[in-house]
């Protein structure tokens, strides 16, 4: 081996160190972007997202960056007609969410707090159990499939959203011609918490939030 031959493969050896780095380094942007869309926080999603396409080098990841761009819109989307559902309830409106009996007590887009089993509990959109959500949802997103798929945005990303739910409502948003058939993928790329039983889901409403 000549000399000039060996430092020319040391080069091609740095070039592919400093390309496997790069490249982990993009991918664990893009693992902090899923983290906080599950989360539901759109604020840091929305700096880890710009770093990541700092950091894109291939075309596959601008495509990532492009389809989680695309999810990032959504959400927006999605939160912002939860938190303007929020506060569309009556003075002492009583609701069902998955069987629980809970009656309005404050609506706002910023908090809504209902009071159930005598307990006031009090979310912001961040703290909304997901029945809740779903509540909210049923009540005051369209059935098109432009809505359905924004909804199924929040269904691809939320730890106890429903995927097969989502992948359907993309799916047909897709056969309408909107561009969603590249989001599919994205599907099996978030976590998912434990499947939880109905009671679970009923206690569910009370569990979180802060109470009185």
């Amino acid at each position: 081996m000549t000399v000039g031959a060996g430092w020319g493969q040391a080069g091609l050896g740095r070039r592919g160190l400093a390309a496997e780095s790069q490249a982990a380094t993009f991918a664990q942007s893009v693992a902090e972007v899923r983290k906080a869309m599950s989360r539901r926080d759109l604020i840091s999603t929305r700096q880890y997202l710009a770093t990541a396409a700092r950091q894109a080098q291939s075309q596959e990841e601008r495509d990532q960056v492009d389809r989680l761009q695309t999810m990032l819109d959504y959400l927006n989307q999605f939160w912002n007609e939860i938190r303007r559902a929020m506060g569309k309830f009556g003075d002492a409106e009583e609701i069902v969410v998955v069987g629980v009996r809970a009656i309005v007590v404050e609506s706002d887009s910023d908090l809504l707090a209902v009071k159930v089993a005598g307990r006031i509990h009090r979310y912001s959109s961040v703290t909304l159990p997901t029945p809740l959500v779903m509540f909210l949802v049923r009540r005051s997103l369209g059935k098109d499939v432009d809505s359905r798929a924004v909804i199924a945005a929040f269904l691809a990303v939320d730890p106890r959203g429903d995927r097969a739910t989502a992948r359907r409502y993309w799916q047909e948003a897709a056969k309408s011609d909107i561009d969603t058939e590249k989001l599919l993928v994205e599907l099996d790329k978030f976590p998912v918490a434990a499947r939880r039983s109905a009671r679970g889901q009923r206690s569910e409403v009370g569990d979180q939030g802060t109470r009185n």
